[in-house]
C-alpha cells in the first residue's frame, strides 16, 4: 500500500535541530480552545516546521455562534505538530548512533602495533614510553569478545629472563596464566567461553614484575 519508499538519512543531524522548550498556553486569549494549565514541555511548531515542516499541520478553529446567531468567539488559526511524524526519525538517529559507536569499537580494536615505533602502554599506575627496546602489551581484540580474543605482545631480544602474562578478574584472583617462550612480535589467542562476564585485567610480567597491564571485557 507504500510507494516512494526511502530510508531516512542524516536523522542524527535532523534530531539535533531540534530544541525541546517548555511552555504555558495562554487560556484566557483563547479560552474557546479549552487549552489546559500549567507548564508544559514540548516543541514549538513555527520552529520544527523549520526542520520537519511535514511534522507541522496548520488547524482552523471556526468560529463559534450561539443559537441566536451571535458570534461568541473568533476564528483562530495555528500551527500544530503532529509528535508521531517524530517516531522514525527518532529510531533512525538511534541506529546512526549505535552504528557510529559500533565503527569506533572497531577502529579501536583493530589498532596494529609496530615494534618499529613508540606506542604508550598504560598501565594501572603509570604511563610508560615504548620503543622498539621496549616490551609491548598490546590491546585485546575484540574488547568486548564473545568467546575468543587476541592479544598481540613484543618481547625484545635482550630479555632473557622470564616472561608471562597473568590473567585475573575484577577482584584480583588469577585466572590463567601463559608463558612467553619466544622473543620478538607473537600473538596470544585465548578462549574465553568459561569466563564469566565482566571486566578482566591482564599483565606482563618479566622476571616476576609487572610490567604492564590492560583491561578486556567478556561478554
Amino acid at each position: 500500500m507504500k510507494k516512494d519508499i526511502e530510508s531516512i538519512t542524516n536523522a542524527t543531524g535532523i534530531l539535533a535541530k531540534l530544541h525541546p522548550k517548555t511552555y504555558a498556553f495562554e487560556t484566557e486569549k483563547y479560552s474557546q480552545l479549552n487549552l489546559p494549565e500549567g507548564k508544559h514541555s514540548g516543541l514549538i511548531a513555527q520552529d520544527i516546521e523549520e526542520v520537519l515542516p511535514e511534522a507541522v499541520k496548520d488547524v482552523v478553529q471556526p468560529a463559534q455562534y450561539d443559537f441566536n446567531g451571535k458570534k461568541m468567539s473568533e476564528e483562530v488559526s495555528f500551527k500544530a505538530v503532529n509528535y508521531s511524524v517524530l517516531i522514525p526519525y527518532l529510531i533512525q538517529g538511534f541506529n546512526e548512533q549505535q552504528a557510529r559507536i559500533v565503527e569506533l569499537e572497531n577502529e579501536i580494536q583493530n589498532t596494529t602495533l609496530n615494534s618499529n615505533e613508540n606506542l604508550i602502554v598504560e598501565n594501572q599506575t603509570d604511563v610508560i614510553l615504548k620503543n622498539e627496546n621496549d616490551p609491548i602489551l598490546g590491546i585485546a581484540s575484540p574488547n568486548p569478545n564473545n568467546g575468543q580474543v587476541a592479544i598481540d605482545y613484543f618481547i625484545p631480544s635482550s630479555i632473557t629472563s622470564q616472561v608471562e602474562i597473568l590473567f585475573t578478574d575484577a577482584s584480583g584472583s588469577l585466572v590463567q596464566s601463559v608463558k612467553i617462550n619466544q622473543n620478538g612480535n607473537g600473538r596470544l589467542n585465548i578462549d574465553t567461553h568459561n569466563l564469566s562476564a565482566g571486566n578482566y585485567q591482564y599483565t606482563l610480567l618479566i622476571d616476576g614484575l609487572p610490567f604492564a597491564t590492560r583491561k578486556m571485557i567478556c561478554r
